[in-house]
């Protein structure tokens, strides 16, 4: 009976050993799992704040040039009247109007959701009815239609809605995509702390 006593006790040890090795690996399996997964999430969350950082700024660059576009174009019609005064702030303003037609270009390029490509093309269409009438009151004033900056101002008040547009939703955009952008981070951030 000894021989058997010992027998099954040894065949016992190894049976629980092979257990314990089974429940370790399960364990071990189920930690990297979870590791694997945590990594993923952590990915994913960094890659949004990303994006949206990216597109946040780009949404500000827009804010920018249309506020130049703005700018220059109130000085151009101060001086309107005046050729030698009114020449400089119109240059600006066609170039600073490219600026803004490839700064909403870029932030569509960026985009990785239709809305995001919805407003950009809603900026694109906007910018492209704002440049036709600011050339329809330019040519205006240079045929000495428009002779007064008063009359270039008043003249030109009812086409302002488009560029107003561009910039409050710029704005509203930048700011949205910026706390986007820290949520995703901070999320990130909580992520890596459980992963790890």
């Amino acid at each position: 009976m000894s021989k058997a006593s010992s027998s099954l006790s040894r065949l016992t040890f190894q049976l629980r050993l092979v257990l314990a090795l089974g429940a370790l690996s399960l364990l071990v399996a189920a930690i990297a799992g979870l590791a694997i997964w945590g990594v993923a999430g952590l990915r994913t969350s960094a890659q949004q704040a990303s994006n949206d950082n990216q597109l946040s700024q780009l949404a500000s660059n827009v804010v920018i040039e249309a506020l130049l576009c703005r700018t220059y174009e109130k000085d151009f019609f101060l001086n309107a009247g005046n050729v030698d005064a009114q020449d400089e702030p119109l240059q600006q303003w066609h170039e600073v109007s490219l600026d803004l037609r490839r700064a909403i270009k870029d932030f569509e390029a960026a985009a990785t959701t239709d809305s995001d490509r919805k407003q950009a093309q809603m900026w694109r269409d906007s910018w492209g009815i704002y440049i036709k009438d600011f050339g329809r009151a330019e040519i205006a004033i240079n045929v000495g239609e428009i002779k007064t900056p008063q009359d270039a101002l008043s003249s030109f008040e009812p086409y302002q809605d488009n560029i107003r547009t561009i910039t409050e939703q710029a704005v509203a955009v930048a700011k949205s995509k910026a706390e986007s952008a820290q949520a995703s981070s901070q999320n990130a951030d909580a992520v890596g702390s459980n992963t790890t």
